[in-house]
């Protein structure tokens, strides 16, 4: 049977990762399977290269990574930078601003190729501290920080792809609203349920959010854009599955968009179809539908 489709755009966490934060084997075998059918899988996740590059060699990845939400496209073998979004110096130096007079140190995310680090921790004049949450995060995952005190100690500017905290949601969520009416059209603003570790959630039970700043290009259907162009593909047929706000674009721009049974309203809301649960295998059901021409 011809496939339906030429792209997958797959997302990660919450979608491909299950609750605990791996891929199943049932998922990984159905990936597998989409590839072997002709299937070109373009994973598209809010993770950063480092910190989701051996989640794709599970799965047998290569080439190119929509990361940072569709900020940057990656190779994943070389780690070689494809195509970036880069943002203003004025959007990042507002939003580092408004981050430090709600007490938060600002994640400045780089582009590791160029910069040759993760992220830029800018604490400000009273040397604010990483959320315990970030600290876990970076720890766990091997990431590379560089701190400063002011953001004018940047010295590559031209390589920030995203600027963001982790903090708790009763400050992060009127800030988000915040910020969004300061910069209207100018800038992309998400804003979500932080991953966190079971120690870290069971103390305290804080509601952890993380709150990113982007420039107004840099999301996921544009990153799928751009792999589509690469690869000659004018007119795509891609499918995309997700489960949050960062995959909106693309669920609502694909000719299929599938949102995880556990997805977050904003996303069902644009989807085509519902698939099963990121801890029923949902992305396993989705391709068999995909394969199978049903969907």
């Amino acid at each position: 049977m011809a496939l339906h489709y030429d792209i997958l755009a797959l997302d990660l966490d919450g979608t491909l990762l299950g609750p605990d934060g791996t891929v199943s084997e049932v998922n990984r075998q159905a990936v597998h399977r989409a590839r072997e059918a002709g299937l070109s899988i373009f994973p598209c996740t809010g993770r950063g290269l480092v910190e989701c590059r051996h989640i794709l060699n599970h799965i047998g990845h290569v080439g190119p990574v929509a990361v940072a939400g569709g900020a940057m496209i990656a190779d994943v073998a070389s780690g070689k930078t494809l195509h970036r979004f880069a943002m203003s110096p004025a959007t990042v130096a507002h939003a580092v601003e408004a981050f430090h007079e709600e007490g938060n140190a600002a994640l400045v995310l780089k582009d590791r190729f160029a910069a040759g680090f993760d992220y830029l921790v800018v604490t400000g004049p009273d040397n604010h501290a990483i959320d315990p949450v970030s600290v876990w995060w970076f720890e766990a995952l091997k990431v590379e920080l560089k701190f400063v005190g002011s953001i004018e100690e940047d010295t590559h500017p031209e390589y920030t792809i995203r600027t963001s905290i982790v903090a708790d949601s009763r400050r992060s969520v009127p800030l988000m609203r915040r910020l969004r009416r300061h910069f209207g059209s100018n800038a992309l603003l998400h804003s979500f349920p932080a991953v966190i570790s079971s120690d870290l959630q069971n103390a305290g039970g804080r509601e952890v959010h993380v709150l990113e700043v982007f420039d107004a290009r840099a999301h996921k259907w544009s990153a799928v854009e751009w792999f589509a162009e690469q690869n000659a593909l004018f007119n795509p047929r891609v499918c995309a599955m997700g489960d949050h706000v960062n995959d909106v674009t693309m669920l609502r721009e694909a000719a299929l968009g599938i949102a995880m049974g556990n997805a977050a309203p904003e996303a069902r809301a644009v989807a085509d179809v519902v698939t099963k649960s990121n801890s029923e295998d949902g992305v396993a059901h989705a391709i068999d539908m995909i394969l199978s021409g049903a969907w």
